[in-house]
């Protein structure tokens, strides 16, 4: 069994190493990403007014509309 696992690092010693190496480097990349982020401060984000997605929906409607010249007052109008 020893014999097999042996063989098999021989075998395939540069996929072995070529993992470790990539695998190492993601790992410091994490790594030094996590202590970056404790010497940042940044403010948090504030959203102020009320969202509403109906309002976000007719807003992106009306603008699409108008872009391609379609009058939706009518209230007969049907754009596929």
């Amino acid at each position: 069994m020893l014999s097999k696992i042996i063989r098999f690092v021989k075998r395939n010693f540069k996929n072995i190493l070529l993992f470790l190496i990539v695998f190492l480097l993601c790992l410091l990349a994490f790594g030094v990403g996590v202590i970056v982020q404790f010497y940042i401060q940044k403010e948090p984000l504030k959203i102020e007014g009320l969202f509403s997605p109906v309002k976000l929906a007719m807003d992106i409607s009306e603008s699409l509309t108008s872009d391609m010249g379609v009058n939706l007052s009518g209230g007969n109008a049907f754009v596929a």
